[in-house]
């Protein structure tokens, strides 16, 4: 079974499309977490966290509370 020219030349090019929007892609995520490292550093000196904690019911009791 012998593969047509044009079917080997669609699936390279099809190969390197990826491969070109996958640098692209992580090239952007790469440069985004830069920036916001810099951010980060310029800003308050305070670490950027999500919501506070809420406790679990589940969760051991703390010695403090006993």
């Amino acid at each position: 079974m012998v593969v047509k020219g044009w079917v080997t030349a669609v699936t390279l090019g099809f190969g390197v499309l990826v491969a070109i929007v996958v640098v692209i892609a992580y090239l952007r995520l790469y440069t985004r977490q830069r920036q916001d490292g810099t951010v980060e550093q310029a800003g308050d000196g305070r670490p950027r966290s999500g919501p506070d904690r809420r406790s679990d019911p589940n969760d051991p009791p703390d010695q403090a509370d006993q």
